[in-house]
């Protein structure tokens, strides 16, 4: 609160300076609101992202299997049901700088992070997960493995036909919630490891 009042009072007096014509003074006062505005631009907003200045990942579905023993997940995977592994071109975890990364599974593509909240949509989730782990580097891109369970019954589960839709959330707290490409992920697959 403190840097907002210093904020104005810095915005006030810059005004001032421009009514009596000390341009030298006023472009000086002008510097910290310049700067407090990129910051605020760059980390809380999604502008570096649509301007292009920053990348998102690009994410590739590689297979489904059961977790093994020698996986190197970073949590308990006793109520996971299965491991996706992915590729990405880029580092997840400096993409997200220190947030969570939730993967997100729907029967359809055109889902956003605010369908995976709301009531109505919330029952869509197929399948989802919060515990992506990094594996090794291989070719130029990054092997992760996602530990996912499902949302839905197994009876649900056994009926659904097609594919399923995953995604790839960037959370931060006071910050804009990116999502990679979406990938697409076969039924049958995920079935073998779900139900055995």
């Amino acid at each position: 609160m403190g840097i907002l009042l210093l904020l104005v009072a810095n915005i006030l007096i810059m005004i001032g300076c421009l009514i009596k014509r000390k341009f030298k003074a006023s472009l000086l006062l002008s510097i910290p609101v310049i700067i407090f505005i990129l910051v605020v631009t760059w980390f809380f907003t999604p502008v570096p992202v649509s301007l292009g200045i920053v990348k998102l990942p690009v994410i590739e579905f590689v297979k489904v299997r059961n977790i093994i023993e020698n996986d190197s997940l970073y949590v308990d995977v006793e109520h996971e049901s299965g491991v996706i592994e992915l590729l990405a071109d880029k580092r997840l975890e400096k993409a997200v700088n220190g947030g969570l990364l939730r993967l997100v599974g729907m029967d359809r593509p055109d889902f956003s992070y605010e369908n995976t909240y709301e009531d109505t949509s919330s029952k869509d989730i197929i399948l989802c997960s919060e515990n992506t782990s990094f594996v090794r580097e291989e070719n130029g891109k990054y092997l992760y493995l996602v530990a996912f369970h499902p949302e839905v019954s197994t009876s649900e589960f056994q009926s659904m036909e097609g594919n399923i839709c995953c995604k790839l959330f960037f959370v931060q707290m006071f910050s804009p919630i990116y999502a990679t490409n979406g990938i697409t992920v076969p039924c049958d697959s995920l079935l073998k490891v779900v139900i055995p």
